[in-house]
């Protein structure tokens, strides 16, 4: 469930907004990762604001395209991710 999600995001905003100069595969892939797809894995709106609140921070800095079809996401979670959204725009 979320718990997990939240967990995830929380760590994913941390090592993103990290002034380490890791040079790893991993870390040059999490910031030109472009498509995302998270269908079908139980979130929920704590999960989405979540990824809301790291998207915000920095985390994922060039997703284009967020997928989370077949979820459990409702008018809170949906209102997270807009704010978040405003705020990497401004």
């Amino acid at each position: 469930g979320d718990v997990g999600m939240e967990d995830f995001f929380s760590r994913l905003a941390s090592f993103s907004s990290s002034t380490s100069t890791s040079t790893s595969p991993s870390s040059a892939q999490l910031r030109s990762l472009q498509k995302l797809c998270l269908m079908n894995n139980l979130i929920e709106d704590a999960g989405l604001a979540s990824l809301a609140s790291a998207a915000a921070r920095g985390a994922l800095p060039a997703v284009q395209e967020l997928w989370l079809q077949v979820n459990r996401i409702g008018s809170p979670g949906c209102a997270a991710l807009a704010g978040a959204c405003c705020k990497m725009i401004i």
